[in-house]
């Protein structure tokens, strides 16, 4: 028997997303902060908006197979 499916990957991938929502920035910018903050994010600046969150349920562990339960940063 193979034991070829034991190994493990410690290969790291990340991957760019780009949201554009029309309006004016001065507009937006609060708004979107407190629809993140709602998501559970973390604003950690405002100019550009930053924010993250920590990993949630079995991804806590490197465990789960919900992408969005993964650390994720927003700019």
């Amino acid at each position: 028997m193979s034991t070829g499916y034991l190994a493990t990957s410690n290969t790291v991938n990340d991957y760019d997303v780009t949201l554009t929502i029309t309006g004016e920035v001065e507009s937006l910018r609060p708004r979107l902060s407190e629809a993140i903050q709602k998501l559970g994010y973390t604003v950690l600046g405002e100019q550009p908006l930053y924010a993250k969150r920590g990993a949630e349920g079995g991804a806590r562990w490197d465990c789960s197979f919900e992408v969005p339960d993964y650390p994720t940063r927003l700019t």
